[in-house]
């Protein structure tokens, strides 16, 4: 038997001798085995040499205090691995250097032969494309994953050993098992079975400590989910959502189309803020929010932000935008007659509507991004706001000839600040809002516009 330490690899000793023995196993699981090894020979102080395949010395080093201890009771202890960090310098204990394409340093074995007990380790890691393991396997997150067999059968272990002998230049004698020993009351096997045991319901123990530490972070992210989800806008979470999804080359930072922006003010709301309780002013602050927002998601549109009492939104479609309009003066105006009658503050609302080319993109920090949407209809529609009557809305000529030049509303030249010519601006009065509304119903377009919420 002539074989070189570069070729070596005990694995074939196993597949040959009954594949059906062999097992998959993961980190933890192997190591629970090779302390229980460590924990005999230690405990009925086996002078023997002891064999250890650690694949790469980095695995080794957090086992260093281990073998400190294990090499002050054996003869010798001869560790296997790819030199890929300096080796501690340890009384007792042999690096034995592999090359980064020896078998060996694919296997985790250990090998134990005394005459009183007897046990070999012997393993090899599972890579991809070995028919044993699925891409199913890898993502339940058991990590690394071992193919072999733990054996006290004499005849593997004496196999072993000798392998591991004769590729170091050594002589190889072979141990004959003690019987006294084998029926000992307190055998080396009873030893490595209680050890085991503990070792392995030790990490049952941190399993379910790592299961309940995983439950009770998932209901914590569900949670903040819920509270993230109320502070963006819909756009903004599905482009989140998706952005895990794409790709560095098919993420879009910037869009490109036309909008309808839709801006809402309440009317001296400074001066309200003054005279008001503040802890009274923003309860019914968030419930007229909660009214706007609900009302723009009914009409299949987007808030982009609030702006301490008013909101911007945004919609593809102008005819939704104005009936979106319509619909939140008139439901402002029940949400006023509420809180005058619980003599509550009002809020007169005003709005405005503009249409034209806009930008949706990230804006921010590196740190933090938002969402939100720029451009000369953003800018337009917030000042004409200003020029609505409390109760009233106005909109730009270009949402208007979207509308279909609804009838109900005046349109008249005005000045716009930052335009330097008269703008034609759209005037739909408080007194003039159910007109409008019941002109724009009987249209089909806006008939499909509607959702029941998104």
């Amino acid at each position: 038997m002539t074989v070189s330490l570069a070729s070596l690899s005990l694995y074939p000793l196993v597949a040959r001798q009954n594949p059906r023995d062999l097992s998959t196993t993961s980190v933890q699981t192997l190591l629970a085995i090779s302390h229980s090894l460590e924990d005999v020979v230690m405990r009925h102080r086996l002078a023997l040499t002891f064999y250890a395949g650690f694949q790469r010395v980095s695995s080794f080093l957090p086992q260093v205090d281990r073998f400190a201890r294990l090499a002050a009771l054996c003869q010798e202890v001869l560790v296997f691995a790819v030199p890929d960090a300096p080796f501690p310098a340890l009384p007792g204990v042999t690096l034995v250097p592999l090359d980064d394409d020896a078998p060996l340093a694919r296997e985790w074995f250990i090998v134990v032969d005394h005459e009183r007990f007897g046990a070999a380790l012997l393993t090899r890691q599972l890579g991809e494309g070995t028919a044993r393991v699925t891409r199913k396997t890898i993502a339940f997150g058991r990590g690394r994953l071992y193919e072999g067999v733990l054996s006290f059968e004499d005849q593997l272990v004496g196999a072993a050993r000798q392998a591991l002998d004769v590729a170091l230049g050594r002589n190889y004698q072979p141990v004959q098992r003690s019987r006294e020993a084998l029926l000992a009351f307190e055998s080396p096997y009873t030893v490595f079975g209680r050890s085991l045991v503990h070792y392995l319901e030790e990490n049952n123990q941190q399993l379910l400590g790592l299961y309940q530490t995983l439950a009770q972070r998932t209901r914590e992210l569900e949670r903040l989910q819920g509270v993230v989800r109320k502070l963006v806008s819909q756009r903004a979470w599905e482009e989140a959502q998706a952005f895990g999804e794409a790709t560095p080359d098919t993420r879009s930072t910037v869009e490109v189309q036309p909008l309808t922006i839709l801006f809402t003010d309440v009317e001296q709301f400074s001066r309200l803020s003054e005279a008001v309780d503040p802890a009274v002013l923003l309860e019914s602050l968030n419930r007229y929010l909660d009214v706007l927002a609900t009302t723009v998601y009914q009409y299949r549109g987007d808030v982009d932000k609030f702006l301490g009492d008013g909101m911007m939104a945004f919609f593809e479609d102008p005819l939704a935008a104005l009936r979106c309009a319509l619909t939140i003066l008139g439901r402002v105006a029940v949400f006023n007659a509420q809180q005058a009658a619980a003599l509550r503050p009002t809020l007169p609302t005003r709005v405005g509507l503009a249409t034209g080319i806009s930008l949706i993109g990230h804006i921010g920090s590196r740190d933090r991004q938002e969402i939100t949407v720029m451009g000369d209809a953003v800018n337009l529609a917030s000042r004409l706001q200003v020029k609505a009557t409390p109760g009233g809305l106005v909109m730009d000529g270009a949402t208007y000839e979207g509308c279909g030049r609804p009838a109900a509303a005046v349109g008249h030249l005005a000045r716009i600040y930052g335009k330097s010519e008269l703008q034609m601006i759209y005037e739909v009065g408080p007194d003039d809002l159910a007109a409008c509304e019941r002109e724009l119903t009987g249209r089909s377009r806006s008939d499909d516009l509607i959702s029941e919420g998104r």
